[in-house]
């Protein structure tokens, strides 16, 4: 919400009760721009995340601007965009639970979704709902490049078991690696920030050469944030970053 139109209201920001969400739309808009400009010039696709705003509006700009799609850090934040018509959602996650699985299979014949996973029975268990709902769902093999966190190993042999597992799953389909490490986004030193990226993003093609080596085919390799974007997006096998 912008200044004026705070007044307008009749209201100045320290009589707005909190917690509030005020944007400055100029900065706002020329931000979305910006990172816009900068994928198209870096030759990569933009898949902001939408974990900080949480909102539709804010998304569909992101959208109209080059965005190929937007991340969630969860299910309910990805049912939310989508019953805003959002149409490519990647859920940065794995959901895992009968529930939560049921919420994500609904979601998959109203907008393309997309979720990680690292595990065999996860596997197994999205594509048993995939087929009972008759469906079909996206997946990222999640690669542990220095979060630590979730996702596998990058040398790992579980890199060829699962991605032979999605490949041969009913109803879901192989896209390629998740390699996000959030933990190197707030480093303040430029150079120790672009250190570890690089350390980063090198098991992260640890991980491809090893598909690439099975002769399976990588579409998607997702990566980078709003403090590495510059970094990660430089690197020729990361198609996508982010921020």
């Amino acid at each position: 919400m912008m200044d004026n139109t705070i007044y307008m209201l009749g209201l100045k920001k320290e009589k707005i009760d909190t917690p509030a969400f005020l944007i400055d739309l100029d900065i706002m808009e020329k931000n979305i721009n910006l990172m816009s400009e900068y994928c198209k010039s870096a030759n990569i696709n933009l898949r902001p995340h939408t974990k900080h705003h949480k909102s539709p509006i804010i998304a569909h700009k992101q959208l109209q601007a080059g965005a190929i799609g937007i991340c969630c850090q969860k299910l309910g934040e990805a049912e939310v965009m989508v019953a805003a018509g959002i149409p490519e959602i990647l859920i940065t996650y794995e959901i895992i639970g009968e529930i939560k699985i049921k919420r994500l299979m609904s979601l998959c014949n109203q907008s393309k979704i997309i979720v990680t996973v690292d595990s065999r029975e996860n596997i197994n268990d999205l594509s048993e709902a995939a087929t009972s709902f008759g469906v079909e769902l996206g997946i990222l093999l999640d690669v542990n490049v220095g979060q630590n966190r979730c996702g596998i190993e990058p040398n790992s042999t579980l890199v060829e078991s699962l991605s032979k597992q999605i490949i041969s799953a009913p109803k879901l389909q192989f896209k390629g690696i998740h390699g996000y490490a959030g933990s190197i986004q707030s480093i303040a030193n430029d150079e120790e920030r672009k250190k570890a990226d690089s350390l980063s993003m090198n098991k992260a093609e640890i991980a491809l050469e090893q598909l690439k080596k099975l002769n399976i085919p990588v579409e998607i390799v997702t990566a980078g944030g709003t403090g590495t974007y510059n970094l990660t997006s430089k690197y020729e096998h990361v198609t996508e970053i982010q921020p």
